[in-house]
């Protein structure tokens, strides 16, 4: 599994790349999740200096929901990052995805859906 390293040049980067903004895409994919994107959590991964390959292959292996918490939780701990993930409104929105997680998980007899 690709190690997520969430710094100011990986972000600059896949801004520059894309044309997107990472700020408004973690706030469309982690708010509400009818605006939110596979676009968005490619980009998202991307930001986190992994190619579309890792990402791709990220995302097979185990699935949507589980994607977003893995990138949420490498997310907290990046440095300058974890200062903007600090925001109780960022934190309520993590916390909501890795609810979801546990519920698919739990329906699932204890395997992960991928969606």
């Amino acid at each position: 599994m690709p190690e997520l390293n969430y710094k100011a040049s990986n972000i600059a980067r896949a801004e520059r790349e894309y044309g997107l903004n990472f700020f408004k895409e973690m706030d469309l994919l982690l708010g509400d999740p009818t605006t939110g994107s596979i676009s968005s959590l490619m980009f998202i991964l991307v930001s986190g200096g992994v190619s579309e390959e890792e990402a791709d292959a990220l995302i097979e292996k185990v699935g949507i929901t589980e994607a977003c918490a893995i990138a949420g939780e490498a997310l907290k701990g990046s440095g300058f990052l974890a200062k903007v993930l600090a925001d109780p409104a960022i934190q309520k929105e993590l916390e909501k995805v890795q609810a979801v997680q546990s519920a698919e998980i739990s329906q699932n007899s204890g395997e992960a859906m991928k969606a």
